[in-house]
């Protein structure tokens, strides 16, 4: 909890979380587990930009 302190107060000062950043490491993660194996690295770049792009 001591080693966590900045970040827990910083939450209250100003309300913002890391859960936008959260999201999107998950989902490249996720992309990651599903692309295993696969040794084309533009493959796995336009999957990528694919999830990403609105």
């Amino acid at each position: 909890m001591r080693n966590h302190l900045d970040g827990i107060s910083n939450y209250f000062w100003n309300r913002t979380t890391s859960g936008a950043m959260e999201g999107i490491n998950n989902r490249i993660k996720l992309i990651k587990r599903q692309a295993y194996g696969f040794v084309n690295f533009n493959n796995f770049r336009e999957r990528l930009l694919a999830c990403f792009s609105d």
